[in-house]
C-alpha cells in the first residue's frame, strides 16, 4: 500500500462542547476512522439544531465486508445537566435506513431513556455511508421530558463523499441524420481524479471504449495537482474523443461505454464510466418493435403506436397489401404530422411469433416504415380464459 492510508485524516472534526438549556451534546465516533466528531448546539427559544460537516471521505475509504458497506457507529454522549431526573424520548431519525441505539439496543419511536440529575449516557447513531459521490446528512430527533416544558433537540451531521474517479457528463446523446454518418464527431469529457497521495493523482489514466469506432484522440491534464485540503489531492483531465458513427446506425439507441481507470490490483482499480448514446435521426420517429405479450390461441390483442414527423412535415400512411396472416392494421390515411396506428393480431397456432408489418408513407425521405411484431401464443384452458393474467 502507498502512504494513502496513514495520511488519511480522521473522518470526524475536533471535539467541541456547548451546553444548551441544561443539555450537553457531543457527537463522537466509536467506529474505526471516526475519532471525535463534535456537534455544537446554540441557545434558542425554538428547537435547537446541531449541525456539523465531517471531513471529506473518498468512496475507496469506506469500510466493506464481503463487498457490503459496513455501518458506521457514532456515539452521542448526552448529559442531563438539570438538577432533577429527566427522560430523553426518542422521536425519529431522518430516514428509516439508519437508527439510534442505547446500550446496543435499537430505539423505537417514543422509547424513553431515564437520566438521573447530572448523568451522562451515550446514544449511538448507526448509519451506512453512501458509496457514491454525494453529501449525506444524518440526524436524530429527541425531546427531554421532566419538570418544566419539553425541550426538543436535533442532531444533524453532513458527510461529504467524493468519488476516487469521476466523469462529466455521465451521458452524452447524439441524434445523427443519415448524411452525417460519414462525418467523424469530436467530443470532450472531463475526468477528475482524487487521492490521498499526490503521486497517485499524477498517474495517467487508461481510457477504454466498448466500440472500436470511438477512439481517444488526446488526453490532456489540466495544470498540476491541487491539494483540496491537507492530504487530499485532485487532478483534472480532458479526454478528447473521435467518433466515427457506424454506417448501420438505427433509430434505436446505440450505447457506447467509455471507461477510465487507473493502475491497481485486480478488482480494485479506481475507475469511472460514462455512456455515449448514438441514434439515427430519421424524418419519421416511431418504435421499431411492438411486443404483444402472451396471447391465447384465437384471442384478439391490439396495440397502438405513434408515428410522428420530426421535421413537422405532414405525411400520409397506407397499409401494404401483403400483411402477415392474422394481423390487421387500422389508421387514418389523411396527411398529418402524427399518426396513431392500431395493430391487431389474432393468432391461430401456439408458439412464438415474429412478423414484419410494412406501412407506406408519402414522406419523400422515408417511403416506408417497418414494424417488428412479436409475441407468445399458448393453448388456453377454461381456467386460463377466466384468469385476468392470461391475456397479459
Amino acid at each position: 500500500m502507498r502512504s494513502e492510508q496513514h495520511q488519511r485524516p480522521s473522518i470526524c472534526a475536533e471535539a467541541r462542547r456547548a451546553a444548551v438549556g441544561g443539555i450537553l451534546l457531543l457527537l463522537c465516533g466509536l467506529a474505526p476512522g471516526c475519532d471525535s466528531l463534535a456537534v455544537q448546539t446554540s441557545a434558542s427559544t425554538s428547537a435547537p439544531s446541531a449541525k456539523d460537516r465531517l471531513p471529506i471521505r473518498l468512496v475507496s475509504e469506506l469500510a466493506r465486508d464481503e463487498g457490503k458497506l459496513v455501518p458506521l457507529d457514532c456515539g452521542v454522549p448526552v448529559v442531563n445537566t438539570a438538577s432533577v431526573d429527566r427522560e430523553l424520548v426518542f422521536l425519529k431519525t431522518g430516514c428509516k435506513c439508519y437508527g439510534a441505539l442505547v446500550d446496543g439496543r435499537l430505539l423505537e419511536t417514543g422509547e424513553r431513556t431515564p437520566f438521573t440529575a447530572g448523568q451522562q449516557q451515550v446514544i449511538v447513531l448507526r448509519v451506512t455511508p453512501p458509496a457514491i459521490q454525494t453529501e449525506a446528512e444524518f440526524h436524530a430527533d429527541f425531546v427531554w421530558q421532566g419538570d418544566g416544558p419539553q425541550q426538543p433537540e436535533t442532531v444533524s451531521v453532513t458527510l461529504p463523499v467524493l468519488a476516487d474517479v469521476s466523469l462529466a457528463p455521465q451521458s452524452l446523446a447524439r441524434s445523427l441524420l443519415p448524411t452525417e454518418l460519414a462525418q467523424p464527431l469530436e467530443e470532450t469529457i472531463h475526468l477528475t481524479r482524487m487521492a490521498r497521495d499526490e503521486v497517485l493523482v499524477r498517474e495517467v489514466p487508461e481510457v477504454l471504449s466498448s466500440e472500436p469506432f470511438v477512439e481517444v484522440k488526446q488526453l490532456a491534464a489540466e495544470g498540476h495537482p491541487t491539494e483540496v485540503e491537507p492530504g487530499l489531492w485532485r487532478q483534472e483531465w480532458d479526454v478528447h474523443l473521435s467518433i466515427q458513427p457506424p454506417a448501420n446506425l438505427r433509430p434505436d439507441a446505440y450505447p457506447v461505454q467509455i471507461r477510465c481507470q487507473y493502475p491497481g490490483a485486480d478488482g480494485e482499480r479506481p475507475n469511472a464510466a460514462m455512456q455515449i448514446i448514438l441514434r439515427l435521426k430519421t424524418p419519421l420517429q416511431y418504435p421499431e418493435s411492438l411486443y404483444f405479450g402472451r396471447i391465447p390461441v384465437g384471442q384478439q390483442r391490439s396495440r397502438k403506436l405513434l408515428i410522428r414527423s420530426t421535421d413537422e412535415s405532414p405525411f400520409a400512411l397506407s397499409v401494404d397489401e401483403q400483411l402477415p396472416a392474422g394481423i390487421s392494421v387500422k389508421l387514418q390515411p389523411e396527411k398529418q404530422r402524427e399518426h396513431w396506428v392500431e395493430i391487431t393480431t389474432e393468432p391461430n397456432a401456439p408458439g412464438d411469433f415474429e412478423e414484419v408489418v410494412l406501412l407506406r408513407t408519402s414522406h419523400p425521405r422515408m417511403p416506408e416504415v417497418r414494424l417488428h411484431v412479436t409475441g407468445i401464443v399458448f393453448e388456453s384452458s377454461a381456467t386460463d380464459d377466466a384468469s385476468p393474467s392470461a391475456a397479459e
